[in-house]
């Protein structure tokens, strides 16, 4: 079953408590009158978790969801759904800013590829052409400075870690380069060896 340890009153959860449920969820965080209020940590059984206020046992304010996939949510939350700014980044995937109602998002938005290169507009959710990085980076500002700090860094890391994959493979071009310029050096010199080679037998026969 449920086990509880924390703050009591009247009878209620209240204070700071960790709860943790018997489908394998646990809470740490803040109590009042027996439910979640104020700032928590909650761990779902698949590993997924949230981090942020709560209000009524529901999520209600800004907060940051972790899936099981390892998509992260940043964004405000209200009667425990997503509502207004946030920022969905996927693992691995795209990066979207944009404002949700009921979950969904909602009007202008933009989105970002997974290495951070190329950047849509947004409309409801669904992409409505493609538009310049600075572009991007100015709806998220105007969603608000919590969005932009969200999308920011990860865009920024994505950019960071695409530049030196290229790096990578620009070093690799330049080894491979100078290992053909080696082996037709060698070429060379086995080619005038040989030419060598062959005039000195020349010069032999001609001496017989």
């Amino acid at each position: 079953g449920d086990v509880y340890s924390g703050g009591w009153h009247r009878d209620k959860k209240h204070g700071k408590g960790i709860h943790r449920y018997a489908n394998g969820d646990a809470f740490e965080g803040e109590f009042a009158e027996g439910n979640r209020a104020g700032h928590g940590k909650y761990v779902y059984a698949d590993g997924a978790t949230f981090v942020g206020a709560y209000e009524a046992d529901l999520r209600c304010g800004w907060g940051v969801e972790r899936y099981a996939s390892g998509a992260v949510f940043e964004g405000h939350f209200r009667d425990d759904l997503k509502e207004g700014c946030g920022a969905l980044r996927h693992h691995d995937g795209p990066t979207t800013v944009s404002r949700f109602a009921a979950n969904q998002p909602t009007g202008e938005g933009a989105r970002w590829s997974s290495n951070g290169k190329v950047a849509w507009r947004l409309v409801d959710g669904r992409p409505a052409g493609k538009i310049s990085l600075d572009a991007a980076m100015a709806v998220a500002a105007e969603l608000g400075s919590d969005v932009l700090a969200a999308v920011a860094m990860p865009i920024q890391r994505a950019l960071r870690k695409q530049a030196d994959v290229t790096a990578a493979k620009a070093r690799e071009l330049r080894e491979q380069k100078r290992a053909l310029e080696g082996e037709r050096e060698a070429l060379r010199a086995e080619a005038a060896a040989a030419v060598a080679a062959r005039e000195a037998a020349e010069r032999e026969l001609r001496e017989l």
